[in-house]
């Protein structure tokens, strides 16, 4: 086990994992641009499919959702938000993508595992706001219980997943070229 790959790793997960934080209190619109699909996958790529693959980010994802829904949001959607276990299930399955399809870390790669991961968290996540009853958007009803209303709740998705995209390319471009970039000047890290 390489504790200075895995430090570095988490060193730049917690950087993203705080700036996360920060926007979600800022009240800016950059905070649409979320990371979680780009710490997901980076994790994945470099930690491969062992346990602390998953548990790392999942902890630390956990833990900034606390303070944002505990100290940003001051409780008004509780401690945590509803379907939180989903939402986890299916970063699991990011961490997954990372793991399989990022096997050299390329432009390619990296954008065809983001592609991957918005489709999963949108077609996932979206599905189960549709079979939990969401609403319409337009008519504040739920949503009809047909295919006609899977369809209507992912084309109200469609702008999330839109912003899910740019964050997990925007986030990955950070996370991976600074990671390769460390490779270059920190010994230990070249043959990690």
């Amino acid at each position: 086990m390489n504790y200075k790959k895995i430090g570095i790793i988490s060193l730049l997960i917690l950087s993203v994992v705080a700036f996360r934080v920060f926007l979600a209190g800022d009240g800016n619109s950059y905070r649409a641009y979320t990371p979680v699909g780009a710490i997901c996958l980076f994790a994945g790529a470099y930690l491969g499919r062992k346990w602390w693959a998953y548990v790392m980010p999942l902890v630390m994802l956990f833990v900034s959702d606390l303070i944002i829904n505990g100290y940003i949001y001051e409780g008004k959607f509780g401690i945590i938000y509803d379907g939180w276990y989903t939402t986890y299930a299916v970063m699991a399955g990011i961490i997954l993508i990372g793991a399989i399809l990022i096997k050299n870390v390329n432009v390619k790669n990296i954008l065809v595992s983001s592609v991957a991961s918005t489709l999963l968290f949108w077609l996932v996540l979206d599905f189960i706001v549709w079979a939990g009853g969401g609403l319409n958007i337009v008519t504040g009803l739920p949503l009809s219980r047909d295919f006609a209303g899977l369809i209507q709740c992912y084309a109200q998705g469609l702008p999330f997943a839109k912003n899910f995209f740019v964050g997990t390319a925007v986030y990955s471009t950070f996370l991976f070229g600074v990671y390769e970039f460390s490779k270059q000047k920190v010994s230990g890290l070249q043959t990690a």
